[in-house]
């Protein structure tokens, strides 16, 4: 009976929480986040998503940390040297988890931030027709920021 147990427990979120507490400090950032966008309204278009993706990649066990690429782009999978870069995208969703593609194929390679940018900007202020005529300018430029528009 009691191996029923250690295993069940082994099985949950607790185990990892009590192994590494520190999710419970993100924890805490996250609900303090919370609290400020909607009780207190500050900046909830920014504070509220920015919450609830730290409460997701800090979920205990859900294996959400980035692995490190070294200067040639090599990683270790599986006990074998392979180059991110010439990984096909699913292997590396399948194998290095959401996390790794997501930060691969989307931020590392400068698409997704002026894609964030616009879409804030957008919801934040009544110059679309700006906010898109910058993006589109500079993303064949490869610039990050958008504050030439403002």
């Amino acid at each position: 009976m009691n191996g029923i147990f250690e295993k069940l427990y082994d099985m949950t979120a607790f185990s990892n929480i009590v192994a590494e507490p520190q999710f419970l400090v993100m924890y805490v950032i996250a609900f303090v986040l919370l609290y400020l966008g909607i009780k207190k309204q500050y900046e909830p278009l920014l504070l509220v998503p920015i919450a609830f993706g730290v409460l997701l990649a800090n979920f205990p066990g859900g294996g959400m940390g980035v692995i490190q690429a070294d200067e040639n782009g090599m990683i270790l999978v599986n006990g074998v040297m392979k180059n991110i870069w010439e990984m096909p995208l699913h292997d590396i969703a399948h194998e290095l988890g959401l996390m790794n593609f997501v930060y691969y194929m989307l931020i590392k390679t400068g698409f997704l931030p002026p894609i964030i940018f616009m879409g804030v900007g957008a919801l934040t202020s009544d110059r679309c027709f700006a906010i898109c005529v910058c993006l589109y300018s500079e993303l064949p430029l490869n610039w990050v920021s958008l504050l030439c528009c403002w």
